[in-house]
């Protein structure tokens, strides 16, 4: 067999196509039935309008052929895809002769059909006047030609139209060509099969009830996308079908639909200090509640006495936030419900956390990301002790870290992955990924965004850094001695620090004299 796909201008052209292959090729159809013509149409009962409507030119010409020339020889079905005025809705149906019914092959539902005969005038097809209007189009200009050049030339641009609609391909129309009506109904069947598992349906829950408008919208995007939008009821979730591909790139225009809407009513969070300019840094007063809510999570793994928070300073950069908002929103679409959200610790190494919260673009910024444990991301830790260790130095005495809103959602955990560049797929789905990759490293968990508005800069945190071998200062001259000492005579030593304030150590160094 081969398969031939062409580009339909219209349905009924797409039938003419066809019947042309079986005049040149003689291979579909006996030599009596090249010419044929269905002399009656079909129709299917719309009981919800209470009409019986008729089938599209294609499908009356492939359900009455069948009905013609396959059914006396036992084949009792013929299989159409759902199509009303010309636009697929997806759905496939069958054909029951025997029964006259229509059964959709999803829901196994019945329809009554009918097939009548239609009048002579309806017999002659539009594509047949066309054909014939092409004709005669061809004649005048063959007849008002000067020359046997222009006459050639009439011909051989007729050919060139020929070839250029050859080349013209649409994946929605296919020809079968085989030896024998049998062979041909196999090929059709086995090529129906490889093209219903492709196919896809999607549940996407919506938050909020569709409007009217949106509505129309969604129906849009989705026909734009190759894809059929059946809005329940209750109008807070739609059912996507097609093929899976298609239903992907419709889901997720459908999710950024909806989280703009949310993005556009996006309000600052109401703690938030009033202000008139995109970016403002706030000085969070110590002994609120807010202060001593981000002091209790800084010093659940740092110790407070030697790196007491000597500043905590809100973000409030509007931009950013907006941004970080619609992933929420998105997130929320997506899962269908509140999607979570951590407060963890991020340090910068030596780019200043200006750079990052003064961005009127991306913030945290995946382009900045060296490849980690879990590929490359974006890496923020639970433990504050963690983050010290990639904080910013910003003097001699003080370092910064970020305590982040981070957007983990689904989280994936794994052992080190070195070569990931996003989660990974869901299900082994790759339509659905999880939106985040947690792991333990270095006495912390940790958790890993692979995109930049996943995050969000919420407060930052200077704090004193431990001056290195603090607690051995005091005992420098006594060292040497100890070390001289134990030249002369069997020693052993401990070092004994007593903390007397938070700036002042005494150590001692005890000798005892082995016997």
């Amino acid at each position: 067999f081969f398969f031939s796909s062409r580009r339909r201008h219209t349905r009924q052209r797409s039938v003419s196509w066809a019947r042309r292959c079986v005049q040149e090729t003689g291979t579909w159809a006996p030599k009596k039935e090249i010419n044929w013509v269905p002399e009656y149409q079909w129709y299917w009962d719309a009981h919800e309008e209470n009409t019986m409507q008729p089938y599209d030119p294609d499908q009356n010409y492939h359900i009455e052929y069948t009905y013609t020339f396959d059914y006396p020889n036992g084949i009792n079905e013929v299989k159409v895809i759902g199509d009303r005025a010309g636009t697929k809705n997806l759905f496939s149906y069958v054909i029951l002769f025997k029964e006259m019914v229509q059964m959709n092959t999803s829901t196994k539902y019945k329809r009554k059909t009918i097939r009548q005969k239609m009048e002579a005038s309806a017999i002659k097809k539009s594509t047949d006047l066309e054909e014939e209007k092409k004709g005669i189009a061809k004649k005048k200009k063959i007849d008002g030609a000067n020359s046997d050049e222009e006459v050639e030339n009439v011909k051989g641009e007729e050919e060139n139209e020929e070839e250029e609609e050859e080349k013209e391909v649409d994946e929605s129309s296919y020809v079968i060509i085989g030896h024998s009506t049998d062979s041909v109904g196999k090929a059709k069947n086995a090529m129906e099969k490889l093209l219903a598992s492709q196919l896809q349906e999607s549940d996407l829950p919506i938050l909020k009830k569709i409007t009217e408008t949106e509505e129309k919208i969604i129906t849009e995007l989705a026909k734009n996308g190759k894809c059929v939008a059946l809005i329940n009821p209750d109008k807070k979730s739609i059912m996507l079908k097609g093929y899976a591909e298609n239903v992907k790139i419709v889901e997720r225009d459908l999710w950024k639909f909806f989280a703009s809407f949310q993005a556009q009513e996006c309000v600052m969070p109401t703690f938030w200090t009033p202000q008139e300019d995109v970016l403002v840094l706030v000085d969070v007063n110590a002994g609120s509640a807010e202060h001593s809510g981000v002091k209790l999570r800084f010093h659940e793994t740092m110790d407070e006495k030697d790196h007491p928070i000597t500043r905590v300073q809100r973000i409030q950069n509007t931009r950013l936030w907006r941004k970080y908002a619609f992933e929420i929103e998105t997130l929320r679409i997506k899962l269908g419900r509140d999607p979570n959200q951590l407060d963890l610790f991020h340090g910068t190494n030596s780019n200043n956390p200006k750079e990052i919260f003064g961005g009127l673009e991306n913030g945290f910024d995946m382009r900045y990301c060296t490849s980690g444990m879990w590929g490359r991301g974006i890496y923020f830790a639970v433990n504050s002790r963690y983050s010290h260790d990639y904080s910013f130095s910003l003097t001699s005495t003080e370092n910064q870290m970020f305590l982040a809103k981070v957007l983990v959602g689904d989280t994936f955990k794994c052992p080190s992955q070195k070569d990931l560049i996003m989660p990974p797929a869901k299900d082994g789905k790759t339509n659905y990924r999880y939106d985040s990759v947690t792991g333990s490293t270095n006495g912390s968990h940790v958790f890993i965004v692979y995109d930049n508005s996943k995050a969000y800069p919420q407060y930052l945190i200077t704090y004193l850094k431990r001056p290195e071998n603090s607690s051995r200062n005091g005992c420098a001259l006594l060292q040497p001695f100890a070390f001289v000492l134990g030249l002369l005579l069997p020693v052993s030593y401990t070092h004994l620090t007593l903390p007397t304030s938070d700036l002042v150590q005494i150590s001692v160094v005890a000798v005892s004299l082995k016997k």
